[in-house]
């Protein structure tokens, strides 16, 4: 083989190594955004103690407190985070 083929082979598989990386990458980017997407639609919509309903607004996400009981995840309110055992 003359030395232009040897260059592109090398330089095809060298892109082909890049390429199977990054698909890994994304796929494995996927499946962690999947899990993070199923969590967070499990959390809960109320405070655990007093039932307030939560709004998401930046005050709020503050003020408020999550927390995993026996597994389980509470939210809790501000004026109940008080009340929150630990």
């Amino acid at each position: 083989m003359n030395k232009i083929s040897d260059k592109k082979n090398k330089k095809r598989i060298k892109r082909k190594k890049h390429n199977k990386k990054n698909a890994l990458i994304r796929d494995s980017a996927k499946k962690k955004l999947a899990y993070l997407e199923k969590a967070i639609q499990s959390f809960p919509e109320t405070c655990s103690s007093c039932n307030k309903e939560f709004m998401s607004t930046e005050g709020n996400l503050d003020a408020w407190t999550i927390t995993t009981i026996s597994g389980t995840l509470s939210l809790f309110c501000e004026s109940c985070k008080s009340n929150v055992p630990t």
